[in-house]
């Protein structure tokens, strides 16, 4: 954790995103890392913010076929369930107004929560998609706020 994180999180808890791929991982690999940062988040030791568009995804996600044999649709939806009851709802972003700064336009909306929410970190695990630029986002340099989970 960088130096700036560790100073807002010795006043509050952090305000995470955390992109679809992590929540995904979580119910496919119950003993890896997303998973404990998952669980962390549901047991506050960060403040997970969430949109319904990141709720729509994870559940257009857990509902595809190739997933059967790893979890339960039910285990998708409760999980589902679990971040709108302990995570912080952000008012999604009207589609002409989020920022086009990601690899994966699909991923831009994440963006504008982390924005709009005053998020301290946005977490994923894509390693196809490069971090956006600084200068495109408003953020300091260098960004320490954009953090690949490995």
């Amino acid at each position: 954790m960088t130096e700036e994180l560790q100073q807002i999180a010795a006043h509050r808890k952090l305000r995470l995103v955390v992109d679809t791929n992590l929540f995904i991982s979580s119910l496919l690999s119950p003993r890896g890392s997303e998973r404990a940062l998952i669980e962390a988040c549901f047991a506050g030791k960060f403040e997970l913010l969430y949109c319904e568009h990141l709720l729509q995804e994870i559940e257009d996600v857990i509902s595809r076929e190739k997933f059967r044999k790893r979890f339960t649709v039910e285990e998708g939806l409760s999980l589902i369930d679990a971040i709108a009851l302990v995570g912080t709802e952000v008012p999604d972003r009207a589609e002409q107004k989020l920022p086009r700064i990601c690899d994966d336009p699909d991923d831009n909306f994440l963006f504008a929560l982390y924005e709009d929410g005053n998020g301290d970190l946005l977490v994923s695990g894509d390693k196809r998609s490069s971090k956006p630029q600084p200068a495109h986002f408003g953020l300091p340099a260098p960004m320490a706020k954009w953090q690949p989970l490995s």
